[in-house]
């Protein structure tokens, strides 16, 4: 038997309790313009129907490969196991309840085709509802399609929706990062590794269709010190610095990237740039850090007294 040809695109999907909407986000990628993909479900040990979903879903179209978690990993780890697995030239991550217009992957993977400078192809984002209508439009004019990496880097740092994030990349690009950490703004950091590798195109078209719904993420953890647990439930009751953490993850990015002295000079004049615009939240840290420390030294020394008495 001959092998099997590996697929130009490889579709990721990490999913936890996705029966609502995954279905919809299957059929949106069956029905794209352009077929040669692979889909890779990896299922984070979900307790609803999602299994039945997937398994259905794979034995009528054997490019869907399902994977499932014996145990729940995390977000992080799940979504970086699903490019892991992958076998295509390009990437994409696809979030279970979101859709794509069906000529997406035909017109990213054309710019990726005919460009060799652009890292990461994305369209314009459109927001839909539960019942797929549309309810907002998202404009954002940034520079990261810009040929100087500095540049990327500023418009990337100050980046606060990642929509980019579900765009198509180049699986070359994606193995010289460390894929999704386990912290908030996670995805923002994956998206200032690959601007320092390359330029991102936007289609100047809404044919991505990202979902508003009650079970976001979004309404249920309000700061990136939630975010922090939600990734690694391990950070639970821990003195945390999310927004340092950000900044010392800008710093190791460019420190890795492999852009020569002067560039990599430039990019990191732009994080005195990023500290300017959030100092407020940096020194929201420290004071929340140092009252956590405070209260637990004070507990602490309060039962010391108590069991000596």
């Amino acid at each position: 038997m001959e092998p099997q040809k590996k697929p130009r695109v490889s579709i990721g999907i990490p999913v936890y309790n996705g029966e609502n909407y995954l279905e919809k986000a299957l059929n949106s990628i069956l029905q794209q313009s352009y077929q040669d993909f692979e889909i890779v479900i990896c299922d984070n040990a979900s307790t609803d129907k999602t299994k039945e979903i997937c398994v259905d879903y794979s034995r009528r179209d054997r490019r869907i490969r399902y994977f499932r978690n014996r145990n729940n990993i995390g977000p992080g780890p799940n979504y970086n196991r699903v490019f892991l697995l992958s076998q295509g030239e390009y990437f994409q991550w696809v979030a279970h309840d979101d859709l794509f217009s069906p000529a997406y992957l035909e017109k990213c993977v054309s710019v990726l085709d005919n460009d060799s400078s652009v890292v990461l192809c994305h369209a314009k984002t459109c927001f839909i509802d539960s019942e797929d209508n549309v309810i907002g439009y998202y404009e954002d004019h940034k520079a990261s399609g810009s040929n100087e990496p500095h540049i990327r880097f500023r418009v990337l740092i100050m980046n606060v929706k990642c929509f980019e994030i579900f765009g198509v990349v180049r699986s070359s690009a994606l193995r010289q990062t460390p894929l999704q950490g386990s912290f908030g703004h996670a995805d923002g950091i994956l998206l200032v590794n690959l601007g320092l590798l390359g330029r991102f195109h936007e289609i100047p078209e809404f044919l991505f269709f990202n979902r508003d719904h009650p079970e976001k993420s979004i309404y249920k953890y309000s700061t990136y010190r939630d975010y922090a647990v939600f990734y690694d439930p391990k950070n639970e009751g821990k003195i945390l610095l999310p927004r340092w953490r950000m900044g010392y993850e800008y710093a190791k990015s460019v420190a890795d990237s492999p852009l020569n002295t002067k560039t990599k000079v430039r990019c990191y004049l732009q994080l005195l740039v990023w500290a300017g615009a959030f100092w407020k939240s940096l020194g929201a840290n420290i004071i929340f850090a140092a009252l956590l420390w405070l209260r637990r030294t004070l507990t602490s020394r309060k039962a010391t007294f108590s069991m000596s008495a």
